[in-house]
């Protein structure tokens, strides 16, 4: 059984690059196109006129820069050799909790016929329709592997069909990077309370509907219904807690491209002369930074491991989180936010009242009497 490779992606990608299954010496390696006779490297600096220098840190700098993400459709198979035409017993890698985690990320690319065959075999039905309908499937590129065949094109005829992917997604530009941050910056103070507002709420109605159902104090009264579907209640659990951690996690991080908690109090700092409020409000984010951190920890698990299918329950324990410590950071991450809108005569902080309680329990009740 051959295992893959987690993602390689940034927080300013915008195009995956999709394979099918690390070749041998990628696994080996623990590097994407490893061998030394792949010509991915060489095709992405014809395409983007750089130069690629070895040293696989140099490589992904690269490919920071040009916005693109690297990932396979498969976590795992069994395969003699590195020829996909091999491949047996797949196992698709988790796109559902990576779409999730990175909602930028809307653009696939698919490196050689396998490749897309696959996803839209094994993934792309499974998905959601609505984040079916947001993605945008290239059809499949020359793969940049040099196994010879009928149909085997030269480098310079595989470096003009792979053109497209400059198209895709801005260029590899510090100065378009900036002018990005200040936009968002500039955005209207209600906009930019409305926007943070709804990553709160987002995340708390996943919390709701969540812990609803993994609340032990609730297993008597739905146990029937969760064994019945078990296979969309276990798809379900995982990907409502780790659209919160990312949520959560997105609230209150530093970035000046993004509406966080910071950005607006930094805001109400230069804005206005509440300089006693913004002390206090700095008193309370203080107080809720541990339960943060251990969310940004529990974040890195869910990238560092999406070619793994980790339950709910592992992924709160290596972060050392519990389900009430995730309630406290989103009640208090409400009351600020309720803090702001009255400091600045906001309307439509009643928002944040909104609950998926009532709903996840009445969809139960429905699934019950089914």
């Amino acid at each position: 059984m051959k295992r893959g490779l987690p993602p390689v992606v940034y927080p300013q990608s915008r195009t995956i690059v999709l394979g099918t299954l690390p070749g041998e010496k990628s696994i080996d390696a623990q590097q994407y196109y490893a061998h030394p006779q792949n010509q991915f490297w060489s095709i992405l600096a014809a395409v983007y006129g750089c130069e690629i220098k070895s040293g696989y840190s140099k490589r992904l700098a690269v490919v920071r820069r040009c916005h693109l993400a690297l990932w396979d459709v498969l976590a795992s198979a069994s395969r003699r050799g590195s020829l996909d035409e091999s491949i047996s017993d797949p196992e698709p890698n988790d796109f559902l909790s990576f779409f999730c985690a990175y909602p930028n990320v809307r653009t696939i690319v698919f490196n050689g016929e396998k490749s897309e065959r696959m996803f839209r075999r094994y993934i792309l039905q499974d998905l959601p329709s609505d984040l079916r309908d947001d993605l945008r499937l290239i059809d499949h590129l020359p793969s940049s592997s040099p196994m010879p065949g009928v149909h085997a094109l030269h480098l310079e005829q595989k470096v003009e069909r792979w053109q497209i992917i400059r198209t895709l997604q801005p260029p590899p530009s510090k100065r378009m990077h900036r002018i990005r941050q200040d936009e968002a910056t500039r955005l209207p103070l209600k906009d930019a309370f409305l926007e943070l507002a709804g990553t709160i709420v987002n995340a708390s109605t996943c919390y709701d509907v969540w812990w609803e159902i993994q609340n032990v104090e609730n297993q008597d009264k739905y146990s029937e219904i969760v064994k019945r579907y078990f296979t969309f209640f276990e798809a379900n659990a995982g990907a409502q807690l780790v659209t919160m951690i990312v949520l959560l996690y997105q609230a209150y991080e530093t970035r000046t491209d993004t509406q966080n908690i910071h950005s607006l109090l930094k805001r109400m700092e230069e804005e206005s002369n509440a300089s006693d409020l913004v002390d206090q409000i700095r008193r309370d984010i203080a107080v809720i930074m541990p339960i943060w951190k251990k969310v940004a920890r529990a974040r890195s698990t869910v990238i560092a491991h999406l070619s793994q299918r980790n339950t709910s329950v592992e992924l709160m324990q290596a972060a050392e989180l519990t389900p009430n410590e995730i309630r406290d950071l989103i009640r208090t991450s409400k009351s600020l936010l309720r803090t702001f809108a009255g400091h600045y005569g906001i309307l439509g902080a009643a928002v944040l009242n909104m609950s998926a309680v009532g709903h996840t329990r009445q969809l139960m009740q429905a699934l019950g009497a089914r």
